[in-house]
């Protein structure tokens, strides 16, 4: 056999993400420009060097490179690369919803959609230029449990991993691990949102700049079935050094903490209900039916009393109508409470005059929702609850399925719970009317909890109240919804 020659392998990753404004020149759509940027694209790849020469293999998160513009693209990496374009190989993964560029498709114009091709290529250079320049910042993955954390840190300035090690959960050993780290550089602390996300954030963030990720999407992210905590951590620092972090919400310690008063009370009227259900199944047993409102009233009390019962359901009943007792009675200073913070609240006020949502409802949308601002659209709202069906779409084919159900449950639910009054607005029936044609009554009431959810996201937006629309064919001016009073006004 002959001698074997030593090959270099070096990867790259570069942001090729047109700038909003640029003209984007595909098939026969001369006239595109980019509007949004809804996730940023990247060219990834790896240099070969050995003794015959350099190879660059390269991938774009792009839908077509067309005629000459696959050709400047090698010519401009070959030119970097000390290479010849003939060693040069580009491919995109066609994305359907990614850009295209083809300078040959623009006839009118061509120097714009050179100019552009131009523009991203230096771009793509720059960036693999100040990717390789050293930065003085820390990254810290942290892989969170109940029981013990796995730290990964990686020193960018030297390359250097500089922690490595699993802790126990407390304040205390984590804070030992972090302070020497400080001495390096400013960090970022990278941890994934889950329910006690809140606490160890508000603990890191005077350290440095404290990120949390969602979960869902750093495993879409990652992709590799061999999981553990430290692959876990080191993937967290993965991405924060590709500027890639899938930013989770958590909003200021106040919001958390009326969040949790909020779900506390949704849980407190679950439990009361599983009571009440509990006492029907008692009556059920003598032959009488009572309806729920009825079942521990003051006048189904002294019924209760007067029934004669047998002396295991006697105790049942007793201890029953008690525990309902108490719960209201702590029912009443949670509602104090939850009032007292709906109040002053603009964005109550304003939800508040959407037909089936009360002060409470609107209150909980309003925490759910936390900062609308971060929302480019009310379709976007939506997704976020999970009220959007699933899709997969390829070649011009479009299968829908069931609702995502990702997001909050809670906000999920008081969307679909206001959904039941959609007869108090003329619009909202119409809706779902027209869908119940078609489809379940469920699915009905899905659609229309959707539709006030995006309604919701444009009050907010516009600083308006709910305003009824009146019937097309009609023309008249806007009616009225049938909703009661609510106790926020003075």
């Amino acid at each position: 056999m002959g001698s074997q020659s030593t090959v270099q392998v070096a990867p790259f990753v570069a942001d090729v993400t047109p700038r909003l404004g640029d003209t984007l020149v595909f098939g026969l759509d001369a006239d595109s420009t980019v509007a949004v940027i809804e996730h940023p694209l990247l060219a990834k790849g790896v240099v070969l060097r050995d003794a015959g020469g350099t190879y660059v293999l390269c991938a774009l998160d792009w839908c077509t490179l067309g005629n000459d513009a696959y050709d400047l693209f090698r010519a401009t990496i070959a030119q970097a690369a000390g290479t010849s374009p003939s060693h040069v190989v580009v491919h995109t993964v066609q994305q359907h919803t990614a850009p295209g560029v083809d300078i040959n498709a623009q006839r009118r114009r061509p120097e714009d959609s050179i100019g552009m091709a131009l523009g991203l290529l230096s771009r793509t250079r720059e960036s693999e230029r100040k990717r390789k320049e050293p930065s003085a910042m820390v990254h810290v993955g942290i892989d969170l449990h109940q029981k013990t954390c796995f730290l990964n840190a990686l020193d960018d300035q030297t390359g250097e991993i500089c922690l490595d090690q699993e802790v126990p959960s407390e304040r205390q050993a984590l804070l030992d691990c972090l302070e020497p780290l400080r001495e390096r550089g400013p960090m970022r602390l990278i941890i994934e949102a889950c329910g006690f996300a809140g606490y160890w954030w508000d603990q890191l963030d005077p350290l440095g700049e404290a990120v949390a990720v969602h979960p869902k999407h750093v495993k879409d992210y990652r992709g590799n079935k061999r999981k553990n905590d430290r692959r876990d951590a080191a993937f967290l620092v993965a991405l924060s050094q590709l500027n890639r972090l899938p930013c989770a919400y958590l909003g200021s310690t106040a919001e958390r903490d009326l969040k949790d008063l909020l779900r506390y009370r949704v849980g407190l009227v679950r439990i009361q209900t599983r009571l009440r259900v509990r006492l029907r199944n008692v009556a059920q047993r003598y032959g009488t039916v009572l309806a729920a409102s009825d079942v521990d009233s003051a006048k189904a009390r002294q019924l209760w009393q007067e029934w004669p019962l047998r002396e295991t359901h006697r105790l049942i009943v007793d201890q029953l109508l008690l525990v309902l007792e108490e719960g209201g009675r702590k029912l009443s200073v949670v509602d104090e409470r939850i009032l007292a913070a709906a109040r002053p609240d603009r964005r109550v006020q304003l939800l508040d005059t959407l037909p089936g949502l009360d002060y409470f409802g609107a209150l909980l949308v309003a925490v759910e929702i936390g900062d609308w601002q971060r929302f480019h659209s009310g379709d976007a709202v939506a997704c976020f609850a999970g009220l959007v069906p699933r899709e997969s779409a390829s070649g011009g084919h479009i299968q829908r399925g069931r609702i995502t159900k990702d997001g909050s449950p809670y906000l999920r639910w008081i969307m679909v719970q206001a959904a039941l009054h959609a007869d108090q607005s003329p619009r909202l029936q119409r809706l779902q009317e027209r869908v119940a044609k078609r489809r379940r009554p469920m699915q009905a009431r899905v659609a229309v909890a959707r539709e006030m959810l995006v309604i919701a996201w444009h009050m907010l937006r516009a600083d308006q109240p709910y305003e009824e629309r009146a019937p097309r064919a009609s023309g008249g001016r806007p009616t009225s919804s049938g909703k009661p009073e609510s106790p926020l006004t003075p």
